[in-house]
């Protein structure tokens, strides 16, 4: 049974941390638009930085999300960072905990994966990626070419922007979830999440119990 009182405060949080991700979403948009004159290591570099917080958010926010779990406020949980160990501690306790995007109603053949929303595989990639570019490397790989390049971060930006932007999360109880939208024209085009309940009547059949301003 989810405890409306106590998901509200997780519910806040997990709305903050996703505002933080748009906020570096559009880091990287500044980045990419050439208005700068930082060479393009260096705009690669602080791209990826985001790329890589926007992974530990989006890992956070799924921990935050999930808090009605007792296990994930454990003292070995409640201090991870790594975006894989939590997704990894949190795959054990519930696994469908990550985010799943928002069907869109579309025309034509399935998007080419670097387009097609991000998965909890592709986030785990995306990780290890961010590691290989800001790390400069030993002295036995010197000579290799340093990953990403704006093609390629472009391609993760809209990866990530597919799962992301109207997106929900399962909560333990089946009867809920929390839906989130990361540009909401009612609300200023802030971040907005709600804490939707199942009306038994059919799949997608939602009603409302939290509302954004019930959450500030």
């Amino acid at each position: 049974m989810t405890n409306v009182h106590t998901i509200k405060g997780y519910a806040n949080t997990y709305m903050i941390l996703m505002q933080e991700i748009r906020d570096r979403h559009a880091v990287m948009a500044g980045i990419l638009d050439n208005t700068t004159r930082l060479p393009e290591f260096a705009k690669n570099e602080i791209c990826y930085i985001q790329l890589r917080m926007t992974c530990e958010l989006i890992a956070l926010g799924c921990l935050v999300a999930h808090g009605d779990i007792p296990q994930t406020r454990s003292a070995k949980i409640s201090a991870m960072w790594n975006a894989e160990q939590i997704m990894g501690a949190l795959s054990a306790l519930h696994p469908d905990f990550f985010p799943r995007p928002e069907p869109v109603a579309r025309i034509g053949p399935p998007l080419p994966l670097q387009f097609a929303p991000m998965t909890k595989r592709g986030l785990a990639d995306l990780y290890a990626e961010s590691g290989r570019v800001l790390h400069r490397g030993a002295m036995l790989t010197l000579d290799r070419p340093t990953p990403g390049g704006r093609d390629r971060i472009v391609a993760w930006m809209t990866r990530l922007t597919g799962l992301l932007s109207q997106h929900r999360i399962q909560l333990l109880d089946p009867d809920h979830q929390l839906w989130c939208t990361m540009n909401t024209a009612g609300y200023g085009g802030r971040v907005t999440t709600y804490l939707m309940r199942s009306t038994g009547l059919g799949k997608d059949d939602y009603t409302q119990v939290l509302a954004p301003d019930d959450l500030a």
